[in-house]
């Protein structure tokens, strides 16, 4: 069960990272990995010193935190010690790599969430407007293709009519079928403007499409967050573990003296 203790390094991060990197204690560095820095105590203590500079660590005088668990004698093996040391490493990253607490995460995702949800009413709304259009503009522009046998139709009289409704019946039951569609579509019998009705398609499909990209968006933005929340909450439970065995550590040295 392994001991985890911090020490903060106020002054000699090269010579704090040359004493944990000691060939000796390492295996010849065979023990020794690297997270976001090389792995040489040189130019690992430089890149931390450019960080403290350009970045900077808050108000603390700290260069950097030393990390060091300790084992029974033939508690692991140097290769479990070594994963145990990473997972401990990972978790901490996880923890620092937002400045958000985990309420204000799980926050975020759930108001992204929402605004996901809450967008979906007005795109199904114009979704159906789209396909109202789509039928209504061929449909108008059908009734008006036969609408001339029907116009002609009416003008003649007697043998001439009888004539042209014979040789034209397939077109005249054609536009008998549009004008009896047309009236399902628009109940009002107000038919509109063939270019009306297209401009306002053109303008719904760039508008579902850009509210298609904004709740793609949106939700790309929550499954994000609600992954940082989920990986701090794990995190979380690492450490938490951590802290439990090296508090029952503790107990049992305590027991034994």
């Amino acid at each position: 069960m392994a001991i985890t203790r911090i020490h903060t390094i106020h002054t000699g991060t090269y010579g704090a990272i040359t004493y944990i990197c000691n060939p000796d204690k390492t295996a010849d560095r065979k023990y020794v990995v690297s997270n976001l820095c090389v792995s040489t105590p040189c130019g690992a203590s430089e890149q931390f010193r450019n960080i403290r500079h350009t970045v900077g660590t808050g108000r603390s005088r700290s260069e950097c935190q030393h990390i060091i668990q300790s084992f029974a004698p033939g508690e692991v093996t140097p290769e479990r010690a070594l994963l145990i040391g990473q997972e401990l490493c990972k978790a901490l990253n996880e923890m620092t790599a937002s400045n958000s607490t985990l309420e204000e995460l799980e926050s975020a995702a759930h108001r992204a969430l929402a605004e996901f949800m809450v967008m979906s009413t007005p795109q199904i709304e114009l979704s159906d407007r789209i396909h109202e259009l789509e039928r209504q503009i061929p449909a108008i522009e059908e009734y008006r293709k036969y609408k001339v046998y029907y116009k002609n139709y009416t003008s003649l009289e007697g043998k001439s009519k009888k004539k042209y409704g014979e040789n034209c019946c397939y077109e005249l039951d054609q536009y008998h079928e549009c004008h009896k569609k047309l009236k399902e579509l628009f109940p009002n019998g107000i038919i509109p403007k063939i270019k009306d009705l297209q401009d306002e398609l053109k303008k719904a499909r760039e508008d579902y499409a850009k509210m298609s990209e904004e709740r793609k968006a949106i939700k790309k933005e929550a499954d994000r967050l609600s992954r940082l929340a989920q990986q701090k909450r794990d995190s979380q439970r690492t450490l938490v573990r951590y802290m439990q065995n090296e508090q029952a550590a503790k107990r049992k040295k305590s027991q034994l003296e």
